[in-house]
């Protein structure tokens, strides 16, 4: 990392990292999740199976899945976050 010059004016400090609710995001994420696998599950499952791929639907299965658990890990962050 190149040392700054004089005439820079020097090093500044870093900004503060971003404090914001982390819920909406998750729930967005398990969302479409929940979208992906539902289009796929009644639209495409004959087709995804016919070409071998019926494991896209199973892998968003687990993505719904894992979202409910980060929904529920960030609903109990945002509850311990400082209060501005």
């Amino acid at each position: 990392m190149p040392q700054p010059k004089p005439t820079d004016g020097g090093l500044r400090l870093a900004p503060p990292p971003p404090d914001m609710p982390m819920t909406p995001i998750a729930v967005a994420g398990t969302a479409l999740w929940l979208l992906a696998g539902l289009v796929m599950f009644l639209f495409f499952k004959d087709d995804l199976n016919a070409a071998g791929k019926g494991w896209w639907i199973s892998t968003c299965w687990a993505g719904v899945i894992s979202g409910f658990v980060g929904t529920t890990w960030m609903v109990l962050h945002d509850r311990r976050r400082p209060k501005k």
